[in-house]
């Protein structure tokens, strides 16, 4: 998608939600510009939704890079697995809260989410989702 059709998009999005009353749906995808690198402010953006971790393709490339910081450190899969999957989450989940006044909900449909709980502190198996996500917004 070409910049300007992306901005299109996005601003479409905003004037939806803020216009409408009624709020509006984007899909993006983790590590595309949507999840890094796009501001929504206020309440422009309060729920996310990750349906599965983000975990990097298992390339040779990849599993060599682990193989070596694993020799070198012994932390090969922290190192090339867990910080940069847990960047991506963190990013994506970023886009909600921009300033100390903002308040969202990021759901992780995954089981594994909990194997980001030190990255992930407030991280909590919900029973009742639309009551939570209620309580919070």
């Amino acid at each position: 998608m070409s910049q300007t059709a992306l901005m299109d998009l996005v601003s479409d999005f905003k004037s939806q939600a803020n216009n409408m009353g009624l709020g509006a749906t984007l899909f993006s995808v983790i590590g595309g510009r949507i999840s890094e690198g796009m501001d929504f402010p206020a309440n422009q953006l309060e729920i996310v939704l990750i349906v599965g971790i983000p975990y990097p393709k298992p390339t040779a490339r990849q599993r060599g890079l682990q193989r070596y910081y694993e020799t070198k450190f012994r932390k090969g899969w922290e190192y090339t697995v867990q910080a940069p999957t847990a960047r991506k989450l963190l990013q994506a989940i970023g886009r909600l809260i921009r300033d100390e006044t903002d308040k969202g909900v990021a759901i992780i449909l995954d089981r594994r989410a909990p194997r980001f709980k030190q990255y992930l502190r407030e991280l909590e198996k919900s029973t009742d989702v639309m009551k939570d996500i209620e309580s919070i917004l």
